[in-house]
């Protein structure tokens, strides 16, 4: 499969990308910036990720820029750094919530947006494909460990006032990224935090990269069993939490925002949410007289819409969430000092009760990576045929009174995610039925 995707670049280690290939794709970030840039480079835990850096870093100093390596790290502190210093750009090695069998790269200008499809990564493509670098006098290298230490400063500085508190949560670090982060703020910062999977371990032996429900069991029942207050789980590289209620119930990432939402307490607040956000944050955008901004999924689009509309508070059904007092960045560290904060004034029961939670149910349906995307344009001419009324910012979103549907194609895996939300119980189970019939009939008829 191609590895460029919408937002980054993914494949598998050792069958879609190496070390070869991440060294051209260090010469061909290099070139698309320019010669004598300042590139700011780190990595996740992934047993990979250490040769790949090095080689991509080999490919920039290649073409005639100078790289500032901050190491093992996560990915919202390789964007404090960028933000908060004079780089011209950055690269995360990482595959994010991918298993650990894959690993990839994010490219960031020096505002920290993102490079996507739409947003330079095709030009950055082009180059790669094309194999024409310029090759020059190699820039300089400099290695440093300070820019952990300096994110958890921020850290502790942003949430001083959370010293002393005694409200029990658990975080699940999922032996990723998170593990270089969250134990030093918890001890710095004396929270009553107890910690799990706590060791940075790239093979992550105790549960996937990716924080879902059937992937966060271990933090579900302990929450439960042992009377915490709330429970955290964390994505590969920290920039995602996913959070559950004190009975261990997840809690999807638009009831979140609403949440945070909620607590913001001022009118004319922007708040930027995907299109697969449901009902319960649309009823409290509303209620609060806020100013909703929708957005494609993906952290390109959102950061984009946080920065141009100088947004407060954006967020993601897959629970990403982003804030003005990072410069519009995603950070799943700084969401779960957000919720110990709002949780340490008032429980997350009593929070949660004017957030309505709507029968919601999401399928993947794997499918051939080249194909996804044909897959919705024919879907969409479809639903179109049939006279149903569609948003189409992002997939194609199928709306009626008493509920939706959202079939969109993933921008990091071969998949096709569907989203139902409806009023009732017996109503989604008919929705998610129309959409699932939709899939298959255009995906065998394309066989």
């Amino acid at each position: 499969m191609g590895i460029f995707g919408a937002y980054d670049v993914r494949g598998i280690y050792g069958k879609d990308l190496d070390e070869d290939v991440a060294q051209r794709l260090g010469l061909s970030f290099g070139n698309f910036l320019g010669c004598g840039k300042k590139i700011v480079v780190g990595m996740d835990v992934r047993e990979s990720s250490e040769s790949l850096k090095e080689s991509l870093v080999e490919g920039l100093l290649g073409s005639g820029n100078n790289v500032i390596d901050i190491g093992l790290t996560a990915t919202p502190t390789l964007y404090y750094t960028l933000i908060s210093g004079n780089f011209d750009g950055g690269v995360m090695v990482t595959a994010s919530h991918n298993p650990k069998e894959w690993n990839g790269f994010k490219f960031y200008d020096s505002q920290g947006f993102s490079f996507a499809k739409g947003h330079g990564l095709e030009d950055i493509e082009r180059i790669y494909e094309s194999g024409n670098y310029e090759r020059r006098t190699k820039g300089y290298l400099k290695h440093t460990e300070k820019a952990n230490e300096e994110y958890v400063k921020f850290l502790i500085n942003s949430f001083s006032f959370l010293k002393g508190k005694e409200i029990k949560v658990m975080a699940d670090l999922g032996n990723g990224s998170a593990c270089l982060i969250i134990p030093k703020i918890v001890k710095k910062l004396g929270l009553n935090c107890e910690l799990i999977n706590e060791e940075p371990d790239g093979s992550f032996p105790n549960r996937e990269p990716e924080p879902k429900e059937n992937t966060l069991v271990e933090l579900r029942r302990e929450v439960r069993a042992r009377g915490m207050a709330f429970g955290g789980g964390f994505d590969g590289d920290g920039d995602r939490c996913v959070f559950v209620d004190e009975e261990g119930r997840v809690i999807t990432g638009d009831r979140v925002l609403a949440l945070f939402l909620k607590h913001i307490g001022k009118k004319g607040v922007k708040v930027v949410y995907e299109v697969s956000c449901g009902k319960a944050l649309l009823d409290m955008i509303k209620k609060c007289e806020a100013v909703g901004i929708e957005s494609r999924v993906g952290r390109t689009y959102i950061l984009h819409h946080m920065k141009r509309k100088d947004a407060d508070l954006g967020g993601e059904y897959s629970s990403h969430f982003y804030f003005k007092e990072l410069k519009g960045g995603d950070d799943g560290m700084y969401a779960f000092l957000k919720m110990y904060s709002l949780v340490a004034n008032k429980s997350l029961r009593e929070m949660l009760e004017d957030i309505p939670l709507y029968p919601k149910k999401r399928i993947d349906v794997e499918v051939r990576n080249e194909q996804k995307f044909e897959l919705i344009e024919r879907i969409k001419e479809l639903v179109r045929e049939e006279g149903k009324e569609v948003v189409t910012i992002d997939g194609v979103k199928v709306l009626y009174e008493d509920g939706w549907y959202l079939i969109r194609a993933s921008n990091t895996q071969p998949l096709l995610r569907i989203t139902v939300e409806a009023k009732e119980e017996g109503r989604l189970k008919e929705l998610e039925k129309e959409a699932r019939s939709l899939v298959e009939r255009v995906y065998m008829s394309s066989s």
